[in-house]
């Protein structure tokens, strides 16, 4: 230690400068009284404590470090014995050990060289100090020439050195190295803490190559401490875990923050397990990151016992099928899709046909066989989307979501019955049944999850009483539903003929300005005998019945004739939209539209065509080219209900578009939902980028309207700016050739004038 070196070189200098200085003594008095109390000076500023003791370990000298560090002053030491006045026992006892048995003062008496590198004093105020001490006897000739009165008579400032007792004299130099040992004992609990720890500590170098792994490290992973050191922590790797997580942990780290997180590792044995991470930087005192540090517990079992109560909560014991709350889940996402995206959710209630009769003649345990043999079957013949689950008992629930038509589910439902037709083999016996099948059609037949699962159930039980091993929809009647769709089928084949067609008009409001920019064509058809039908309800079926291309060639003729009426600027400041079904882009669209533009003399700009984001996900050529042949002749493209799910924004290379149209969906919950707004805001920024306009649709409310003109929306339509209305209502507020200001009265003073909206005409 630095102290073997400091502190015998330190007596050497102070027994030759008081030889020099003794020996010039003799001759020269005053001088080496001068050289006397220069070398007390030097001694004095000395950072380490020194003293001297005679031969009865009395104090004769001590500089001022001495004091300083003891608490006491010099004049307090001088004279003093030093064991009875500051040794201590240990760092927990202030009182000395026995004076035979003190290392230290028997060096004294033995005239020896000692060197305690931890010894233990006592401070003035009673705190214990922790010492390094040398301790050496000073040169017989010097001490026999201090009794003669030489230098060191003086250095003990005796009046009479010849009369000094003849007790020999030892030099004693001490470090107070209590903070040292304080830190050294931090370090070593630090060390024990990590060596001990339950977690697994790894800390690698700058690049990430391990340097130390503590014992829970080998533990752990099966890999000891000297295989691990060198390589890097991806020999855990198990290729489960996604590689944007290795990607986000190093931007994190490497950018001198923490990152929290969850591995799912391999051993060296090959077994799986998880682990909860949390690793850091280590940087120097410059501030460089030289280390990284990481901390991981090993939560395989809590996983398992998540995972074990997940699948007690949602999972039937028996079959390992979806129970009653998992399916609630089920189809209420199920349910929501189909609102977004104008699609149908089946739910289909089944329960088998004298299940109870199977019981009872062949046991409970024969009946678990058919319910398991019964479980497999049934899923085997459902589509990937699709989800079987187990009610309780006999019964089983299929929820089948994103269909266009109710003959889907027809179909489903028949494959059902097929299959549970065919003979269950159990105990080697032929056993037959059958199912009875309920459904529900969402979210024409129940707006919940509970009410779609509870017209199931009272469905299934129609179709039991009608015989069993059917299925029925359910309806009060489902001959009155069928005949329903028939009037409504036969009725849209003379809908174009017998004028029950007719668009009405909603207006789509500029933010900027509150200027009506457009406005948007929606198909509406009154039937003769069943009064308004909504489109949600005659489109699927006008779809289905190939009756989509004329009502589409009609609305392409009604708008062309509505512009007209309008009159509009026919430089584009005001277009009218017109939703075009994917069907109609096989018929040579673009010819379609501009022969009715020629014909009606109108200028393309006036005319905007709608489209689904549906159409764009896997699209032909020919639409590809229609739709650039509609953008060629100046026709605007606008992606209807856009981020409804149907999204793969990869078209957007593809397909030049002029607007996106944010869905309502977007809309009605972006008051009390901050994604919802930040996904809007991702919308518009991803529109502007593109060169497109953004509209939002459903806008219903004065937030909802200052919110999306906060956002950056470059119009609006919904309810809060005008309802659908006629072509006449429209046209008044229309000033033809200057574009008049819609008319702000229909929209209340709170948009026009900004009022309680808190805008001004150019916020929104």
């Amino acid at each position: 230690m630095a102290a073997d070196v400091v502190f015998p070189g330190l007596c050497v200098f102070l027994s030759a400068g008081l030889l020099l200085a003794l020996v010039h003594g003799r001759r020269v008095g005053r001088r080496a009284d001068r050289q006397c109390r220069h070398l007390a000076a030097i001694t004095d500023t000395m950072s380490e404590g020194f003293y001297v003791v005679d031969g009865d370990d009395r104090i004769v000298m001590a500089n001022a470090a001495a004091g300083r560090i003891l608490g006491y002053t010099q004049d307090d030491l001088i004279g003093a014995c030093a064991h009875a006045l500051f040794h201590a026992r240990s760092a927990d006892d202030p009182d000395p050990v026995p004076l035979e048995e003190c290392r230290l003062n028997r060096a004294v008496r033995e005239r020896r060289a000692a060197f305690l590198d931890v010894g233990h004093f006592r401070h003035r105020s009673g705190k214990i100090i922790a010492v390094e001490v040398s301790c050496n006897p000073v040169a017989d000739t010097l001490a026999e020439e201090g009794r003669r009165g030489g230098l060191l008579g003086w250095l003990l400032d005796g009046d009479d050195a010849e009369g000094a007792p003849g007790a020999l004299l030892s030099m004693v130099t001490f470090v107070d190295i209590t903070a040292r040992r304080e830190s050294e004992a931090a370090v070593i609990k630090l060390s024990h803490a990590v060596e001990q720890s339950s977690a697994s500590i790894v800390i690698t170098d700058a690049d990430g190559r391990i340097e130390y792994a503590n014992p829970a490290f080998t533990k752990i992973s099966g890999y000891t401490a000297q295989e691990a050191i060198g390589r890097r922590p991806s020999i855990l790797k198990s290729g489960l875990v996604p590689a944007e997580t290795y990607r986000a942990l190093w931007q994190t780290i490497t950018n001198g923050g923490e990152w929290r997180g969850e591995f799912h590792n391999r051993r060296k044995d090959g077994t799986l397990y998880w682990e909860m991470a949390s690793i850091s930087p280590i940087r120097d005192a410059r501030g460089k990151i030289t280390n990284f540090v990481a901390v991981k517990d090993d939560v395989t079992e809590r996983k398992a016992i998540e995972s074990e109560l997940y699948h007690r909560a949602n999972y039937d014991a028996l079959t390992g099928l979806p129970n009653r709350q998992l399916l609630l889940d089920r189809v209420s996402t199920a349910l929501d899709l189909a609102r977004r995206h104008d699609r149908r959710v089946a739910v289909m209630f089944m329960d088998i046909d004298r299940f109870k009769q199977i019981n009872d003649s062949m046991g409970h345990a024969a009946g678990d066989v058919l319910l398991k043999q019964a479980a497999s079957r049934l899923a085997a013949v459902l589509r990937p989307q699709d989800t079987l689950g187990r009610l309780g008992g006999d019964e089983f629930l299929v929820v089948a979501p994103g269909l266009r038509w109710e003959s889907e589910a027809t179909a489903l439902a028949s494959r059902l019955l097929e299959v549970a037709r065919r003979p269950f083999t159990i105990d080697g016996r032929e056993v037959y049944v059958s199912v009875s099948i309920g459904v529900s059609l969402g979210p024409v037949d129940g707006t919940t999850a509970q009410a779609l699962m509870r017209n199931a159930d009272a469905a299934m039980y129609l179709a039991k009483g009608g015989g069993r091993d059917a299925a029925h929809f359910f309806t009060p009647d489902i001959e009155a539903a069928a005949r329903r769709r028939m009037l409504i089928e036969n009725g849209l084949r003379t809908a174009v003929s017998d004028g029950s067609l007719y668009l009405a008009l909603q207006p789509i409001i500029a933010c900027a300005d509150h200027t009506m920019i457009k406005a948007e064509a929606l198909l509406r058809w009154t039937h003769p005998q069943l009064g308004g039908v909504p489109p949600s309800e005659f489109i699927p079926i006008a779809e289905e019945s190939g009756l989509i291309r004329a009502i589409g060639a009609w609305v392409i003729e009604e708008a062309a004739r509505l512009l007209v009426s309008l009159d509009p600027p026919r430089d584009g400041a005001f277009r009218l939209g017109i939703n075009i079904a994917s069907s109609q882009f096989t018929g040579g669209l673009h010819h379609h539209v501009a022969g009715m533009l020629a014909r009606y003399d109108l200028d393309p700009r006036m005319l905007e065509i709608e489209i689904t984001e549906r159409m764009l996900l896997d699209p032909s050529p020919a639409i590809l080219e229609q739709v650039d042949a509609l953008r060629a002749m100046g026709v605007s493209i606008a992606i209807d209900d856009f981020g409804t799910g149907y999204s793969a924004l990869s078209y957007l290379s593809v397909f030049h578009v002029d607007t996106l149209k944010i869905d309502r969906a977007f809309v009605s919950v972006m008051t009390d939902e901050a994604r919802s707004q930040a996904l809007i805001g991702a919308i518009v920024a991803l529109g502007h980028e593109l060169g497109c306009a953004v509209v939002a649709e459903g806008v219903e409310t004065a937030d909802q309207a200052r919110l999306l003109g906060e956002l950056a929306v470059d119009a609006l339509q919904g309810y809060f700016l005008g309802r659908p209305t006629t072509a006449e209502a429209i046209s008044d507020r229309l000033n033809p050739g200057t574009g008049r200001p819609y008319d702000k009265a229909a929209l209340g003073t709170e948009f026009a004038e900004g009022g309680d909206l808190g805008l001004s005409v150019g916020a929104l």
